[in-house]
């Protein structure tokens, strides 16, 4: 993509003038901006990740204490706890139940996951801002 814009550059700078230049560095200024944010946030995700590696006993252990608090959240908070985990959920009405539940598919979201995680730990946090 940046060949592709400093090739647009060269030809543009003969035929416009440094108005169109000007514009196309200010424009890719601003992508490199963007991309050093998500660079930031990535970084901070990893090196969360380094110092809590995937338990998943541990994991359901954390999940499983949204239970006792899960009525007592309002909607709106419950909303956002469910946007975090649920990639997806695919419900198949003609697959044959196991139950009396019809069969689903529930994708979790694994990087939400571990945020939400950290949310039920807010004295790891405190303790490591210090």
């Amino acid at each position: 993509m940046l060949r592709t814009s400093a090739a647009r550059l060269l030809q543009s700078r003969a035929l416009k003038g440094a108005s169109f230049v000007n514009d196309e560095i200010r424009r890719l200024d601003d992508e490199r901006d963007e991309l050093d944010r998500k660079l930031v946030d990535v970084t901070g995700r990893l090196d969360y990740l380094e110092r809590n590696p995937a338990n998943v006993v541990a994991l359901t252990a954390d999940l499983a204490k949204l239970d006792p608090i899960w009525d007592h959240l309002v909607p709106a908070e419950q909303h956002r706890i469910a946007q975090l985990l649920l990639d997806q959920v695919v419900v198949y009405p003609d697959r044959p139940a196991v139950s009396e539940v019809e069969p689903v598919e529930i994708a979790l979201r694994a990087d939400d996951l571990y945020s939400l995680v950290a949310e039920l730990h807010p004295e790891e946090d405190d303790a490591t801002a210090n």
